[in-house]
Order: structure tokens, then C-alpha cells, then sequence
């Protein structure tokens, strides 16, 4: 996959094993399931072209944290 696709998801799952809160770790869980197959469905579909998973530095309080 693209370094724009869900390897940065993957990548995050993968630090979350290694300190994150269990909220960060269901977050990039479900990033890496459930928000992934709905895009490849879309894609496969016509309805999008590509997705990716962006990062804000300056989240707002009770945002998920990548």
C-alpha cells in the first residue's frame, strides 16, 4: 500500500502496543479494520479514488489521539 494509505495506521497499531491509552489502541484498531475495509468497499465501487489517514498536531479536547 501507498505511504499515504493505511500503513500509517498500521504503524500507530503498532506504537500503541507500546504505551498509548486503550482508547489510542481502539482507535488505530479500528482504523486498521473496520474504517479500512469500508474504504477499499468504496474504491472498489467507484465512489472514491483514495482515502489516507491524517494527522492534526493541534487536536481538539476529546479527539482521538494519533
Amino acid at each position: 500500500m501507498s505511504r499515504h494509505g493505511m500503513d500509517g495506521a498500521l504503524a500507530v497499531a503498532k506504537r500503541a502496543e507500546h504505551g498509548m491509552s486503550c482508547g489510542a489502541m481502539a482507535y488505530a484498531n479500528f482504523l486498521a479494520s473496520t474504517w479500512k475495509a469500508d474504504q477499499e468497499y468504496a474504491k472498489f465501487k467507484g465512489r472514491i479514488k483514495s482515502y489516507m489517514v491524517m494527522s492534526n498536531v493541534h487536536g481538539r479536547k476529546g479527539e482521538p489521539d494519533l
